[in-house]
Parts: C-alpha cells; sequence; structure tokens
C-alpha cells in the first residue's frame, strides 16, 4: 500500500485533518495574536489569508473541493467552519468580503438543493 492510500486510510479513520478556520487580516501579528487565541481553546489547525483576493481564492477552493475531500477524508470533512475577517484589510473592507462570503453560501445551497430535487425526483 503507497503512502498516499495510508495517508488517505488514516485520515477516514481520525477524521478530516483539513483547516475549519479561515483568519483574514493584513496585519501578520493580528493573524499571530488570533492564532493563540484559537490554539487556547485547541483549534491549530487555522488557514491565513493576509488579503482579499486570496481568501476568497481559499474559499472558493475550499467550497469547490468538498466533492474531492469526501473522497480522502472521508464523511468528516466539512468546508469552512468559521472565518474569521478583520474589517479594514489594506484599502479594502472585510465587511465587503463578508458579504461576498454569504452570497457564495447562498449559491453553493441553492445549487446543493437543485441537485438533491433531482435526485429525489430520479429516486421517486
Amino acid at each position: 500500500m503507497s503512502k498516499a492510500n495510508i495517508h488517505s486510510e488514516e485520515s477516514k479513520r481520525d477524521g478530516c485533518k483539513c483547516p475549519k478556520v479561515l483568519i483574514v487580516d493584513d496585519e501578520p501579528y493580528s493573524i499571530m495574536a488570533m492564532e493563540a487565541q484559537l490554539d487556547h481553546y485547541g483549534i491549530r489547525n487555522v488557514e491565513k489569508s493576509y488579503n482579499i483576493a486570496d481568501a476568497l481564492e481559499k474559499i472558493n477552493s475550499n467550497l469547490a473541493e468538498v466533492e474531492v475531500k469526501l473522497q480522502t477524508c472521508g464523511a468528516d470533512h466539512m468546508p469552512y467552519q468559521l472565518v474569521i475577517i478583520d474589517k479594514n484589510i489594506g484599502n479594502e473592507s472585510g465587511i465587503e468580503l463578508a458579504k461576498t462570503i454569504r452570497n457564495m453560501q447562498r449559491s453553493d445551497e441553492e445549487i446543493k438543493e437543485s441537485i438533491d430535487e433531482d435526485t429525489w425526483r430520479t429516486n421517486a
């Protein structure tokens, strides 16, 4: 059995190792402080982003790869459960990023509902 398969089997047994938290801030020290707070609560696997473009790319990737992650991580995989966003990221608005993420989630939920309805009709 190859190392990739062993890792895949371990992931399935031990649960998903993918980050559940994304911190978005342009100040490295703020990110370090937030990581320390999360570590205090036992949350150690955190992903970081220092700008809005990178954050959106990571979020898109995290949502889009769910099907692939389900195969490698097992049924325990879930996309980010928490995104911590600074209000001002450089000269961009963290609030606008939050609105964009919310719209992405709504679109993703609509797609899933559509798939579920099609599956239900097919199996009925």
